[in-house]
């Protein structure tokens, strides 16, 4: 039985918890609600929806702060039932008040004589959307702020919760985009565009969208940091003190990428996808033309200069490639082609990597799909069409980087190449640190690995790996331990490592390395 002084105590973050993650859940549904009160406005101008806004506002704070205190009251023996009871209560008196908030006083005297006589009437159409609405803010608060305290619980399955803040996410994302969608176009052709196909084409950048989506971002990122340092402490991992500094910085630089890069693209119709792909070839074209043209000319150069010294005239046979026409200046006032031409290109250069790499992704997890695929007649003609131009493209790649020296170790088992390298960098694996031999061992092991087919999955940690590592190589299943331990405390700590510890990884990288080459071998 698990002892009060061995249960794992998570440490926990006070600004994180009570300011910074309740204020970004607050803001994305806010975003959310003002989309709703855009186009309600749209449709009906004579309602005012500020009220509204502060009763969700409300609402939603009262939801993150009535989740703390049930759970820390709950300890006393507090009831649930009643507590959430007498806060919705609380909650539907207020939303009422609001809701006569843009009210004349006579409007308001007269609703309050028909409660008194009826109460029936204290439901009206408005307020009863109010509430359903207040009712799925305070949901979507308190189901993501209990996803995010799931996270901390060293004793359960963090994927669930994990899953489900990425769902409530993604489905509040697209919700939110058909409402800023209908705003945009009713705002911009009026309500008869819905049903028009004529419509204009929409442009321009929604603030709350991008608030949303880029909040949403961070957080999911604060969930990812929060499961891995549970996940550390769990494995009694030392991790670096800065870690989480660090993380929010280069999450920062990342999410800046990404917005330079919206703020790139462009937010009307781009030029087609052939369009686009007719540029690209035609650039293409005119380079590798003027790079033959240059070659000629280099090549008759020789040639150019015999003449001239014999008296012969050249004949302008030979002469350099012309210089690149200039474009027009567009009239002032234009927008400028070529920035459009290039919006375009980044446009669909983007959406053709994002399409490859979910397609990949679903491709390496269904193989026998793959397969399947392959052995389709006109597919398989097309690949073996392809791939040895691929590969000879590949190879010059290669070729290429060989050329350059590399920090490649001077293995016996690697040929020519590695003594190739070893003398054009000697004495480099020397020089590295003893944290950075670890580390290239472990990486070592890896590369080996793969090549026997059980490569590391991207989302699978070194712990998480070690079984499958074990498993093709079960004589040495206490080397791999070992290693693998020693790499995570390399890899994720600040401990001091020796010459020493180096080469005592080193005699563990040989042991795994001599066993792994004889099961390739055999």
């Amino acid at each position: 039985m698990v002892t009060e002084d061995e249960l794992i105590q998570v440490k926990r973050n006070p600004w994180v918890d009570n300011f910074f993650r309740p204020v970004l859940i607050t803001i994305m549904i806010m975003s959310f609600n003002y989309s709703l009160v855009s186009l309600v406005r749209l449709i009906n101008p004579a309602w005012r929806g500020f009220y509204f806004l502060l009763g969700m506002l409300l609402t939603t704070v009262e939801a993150l702060y009535s989740y703390r205190v049930l759970k820390h009251w709950r300890s006393r023996g507090i009831s649930m039932l009643r507590y959430r009871l007498a806060e919705w209560v609380v909650l539907m008196v207020i939303l009422k008040l609001l809701s006569f908030a843009d009210k004349p006083l006579a409007v308001i005297k007269t609703h309050l004589q028909a409660m008194w006589q009826d109460p029936a009437n204290l439901l009206d159409f408005e307020y009863y959307v109010l509430l359903m609405l207040a009712m799925v803010a305070w949901l979507a608060a308190t189901d993501t702020i209990a996803d995010f305290e799931a996270l901390y619980d060293p004793y359960t399955d963090r994927t669930i919760p994990m899953e489900n803040l990425a769902t409530r996410f993604f489905w509040g994302g697209v919700l939110l985009m058909l409402n800023s969608g209908l705003s945009q176009w009713i705002l911009r052709a009026g309500v008869s565009s819905l049903i028009d196909f004529d419509r204009p084409s929409l442009s321009g950048i929604v603030v709350n969208v991008l608030l949303y989506f880029v909040l949403g971002l961070v957080l999911l990122s604060q969930a990812r940091l929060t499961i891995l340092l549970v996940r550390w402490q769990v494995e009694r991992i030392t991790v670096a003190s800065n870690l989480a500094r660090q993380w929010a910085r280069y999450g920062l630089i990342f999410l800046g990428l990404i917005g330079l890069i919206v703020l790139t693209l462009p937010t009307g119709y781009t030029l087609g996808f052939l369009a686009s792909a007719a540029i690209v070839v035609q650039f293409l074209f005119q380079i590798l033309l003027f790079i033959l043209q240059l070659i000629l000319f280099l090549l008759s150069l020789p040639i150019l200069l015999l003449l001239s010294l014999l008296g012969q005239p050249a004949g302008g046979m030979f002469s350099p490639p012309p210089p690149p026409v200039l474009p027009e200046r567009p009239p002032p006032g234009d927008p400028l082609p070529w920035l459009a031409a290039l919006r375009s290109l980044i446009f669909w250069l983007l959406t053709l990597a994002i399409v490859w790499y979910l397609l990949k992704i679903y491709l390496d997890d269904h193989p026998g799909l793959l397969a399947a695929i392959r052995r389709v007649k006109p597919i398989a003609w097309l690949i073996n069409l392809i791939g040895p131009v691929w590969q000879w493209l590949w190879a010059l790649a290669q070729l290429g980087l060989d050329m350059v020296p590399k920090r490649i170790e001077p293995d016996e088992e690697s040929g020519s190449l590695a003594s190739k390298a070893t003398r054009l960098w000697p004495g480099w694996f020397r020089r590295l640190s003893p944290r950075e031999q670890i580390l290239y061992y472990y990486l070592n092991i890896l590369q080996r690995a793969a090549r026997l087919g059980a490569a590391r999955q991207s989302h699978q940690t070194p712990y998480e790996y070690e079984p499958e590592l074990q498993q093709i190589a079960p004589q040495a299943q206490a080397e791999i331990h070992q290693l693998t331990g020693v790499f995570v405390r390399a890899r994720y700590s600040q401990d001091r490592f020796t010459r020493q510890q180096a080469t005592l990884v080193r005699w563990l990288w040989r042991q795994i390395r001599r066993v792994l080459g004889q099961k390739q071998a055999g």
